[in-house]
Order: structure tokens, then sequence, then C-alpha cells
């Protein structure tokens, strides 16, 4: 049963990936040292085709004139990046999550009678692009999520009996294993923090996206 918490534990870090765009170097993953340049004709090389995409998206207009702005910042650093933290969750959980979630900056807001838009996917860094915004992610994780609850519902038969509809067994026997094991207890607790602290990060995600969590009465 422990091994079906602990599987679900990291599957749920491993989401979190989801959330890398939180952290933006505002050069789409792109820098100076990567940009070509022809000498023969003066134009950057095709390999930089995502960052002049980048640029040119910066702001939009309209047929109307209107200006249209993304409703964040292309730019946001925080303290910790979201990468390691994402990979070191996977070792010791909200051991890295906490410091990073307290030591973050939220997005910025934009003001009342602005336009605006989503980030692009060229205005994120590389693993927010490939991976963060990945439908795979959560179809990958979230089929090891559900496999992990029917794991701990009714996996090792032999060892901690039938499934728990059938019998409590096999929770007794879950409880007893946590009054002696502190390390599979603490994975109880990580999944709670992971509760109570993922909508920490939820609510700029939805700016991100250009939409608005009270607008649309989603809380």
């Amino acid at each position: 049963m422990l091994e079906g918490v602990f599987n679900g534990l990291l599957a749920w870090a491993a989401m979190f990936a989801g959330f890398l765009s939180d952290d933006r170097s505002g050069d789409g993953g792109f820098n100076n040292n990567n940009i070509i340049i022809n000498n023969n004709n003066n134009k950057m090389g095709t390999r930089n085709s995502y960052y002049e995409r980048m640029i040119e998206n910066q702001q939009l207009t309209l047929p109307d004139g209107t200006i249209v702005l993304p409703s964040v910042s292309t730019t946001k650093r925080n303290l910790f990046s979201m990468l390691p933290t994402v990979i070191g969750m996977q070792f010791l959980t909200s051991a890295f999550l906490l410091p990073y979630l307290f030591a973050r900056t939220s997005e910025r807001v934009a003001p009342d009678g602005i336009v605006t838009r989503p980030l692009f996917k060229e205005e994120l860094d590389f693993p927010a692009r490939v991976v963060g915004e990945s439908k795979a992610l959560g179809v990958v994780m979230g089929h090891v999520g559900v496999f992990s609850i029917y794991w701990f519902l009714a996996g090792r038969v032999d060892k901690f009996g039938p499934p728990l509809w059938e019998s409590a067994k096999r929770m007794d026997s879950f409880a007893k294993l946590l009054s002696v094991d502190r390390v599979g207890s603490s994975f109880l607790v990580d999944l709670v923090i992971f509760a109570l602290f993922q909508g920490w990060l939820i609510d700029d995600d939805w700016r991100r996206r250009g939409r608005s969590m009270e607008e649309d009465k989603i809380l």
C-alpha cells in the first residue's frame, strides 16, 4: 500500500512541471550567443526563427488599432528556479516545494482597460515549452496516479489482504505500518501539503493563459 502512496506522490510532484512557465528568462530560451548572423546578407539563420517570432509577438495590433499586450510580464525571475525545484521534488518532495513557494514572485497584473492575450509558447523557456506545455505530461502522470490509487486499494493481495472494498484488513495493516514508519507517514503529510499549496501557483498560471479566475467565477 505504501508503494501506491509513494508512486502517487511522485506522479503528483512531476505534474508540477506544468508550472515551469512560472519562471521565465524573457528570451524564450535563446540568448545573444545563440543568434547566428549571416555576414553576407545580415540575416539571422533559420535556427532563430523561434527567436524572431517571439520578438514579433511582444505587441500585437488588431485591425481596429487596439494594442494587445501580454497579461503578465514576459520576464519573471524567482529566487529559486522552477526546473531544479521540480527535479528536487522527485527526491525530497515538499522540502523543495515550500521554499520555492515562499520565495517566488507573483505575476504582474495588467492594468484595467488593457486588452490582454495569453503568453505565447515562444515567450517561454525551452523546458516550459517542451515539458510544461506538453499534453503528454498530464496523460502519462495521470495514468500513473490512477494506477497508484488502484495499487493502494488492491495491490499485493498476498501481503496486505483482499482489496479495501472487500475487507478492512488492508487498512489495518497500513495503519500498523505507519505507526512504526516515520518516512511512510511523511508521504501522507506531503500529499496534504501538495493539496494545500498547489493553489498558490494556479491563479498565476491562469493569468499567463490570459484568463482570470475571479472573472470566470472558478473560485
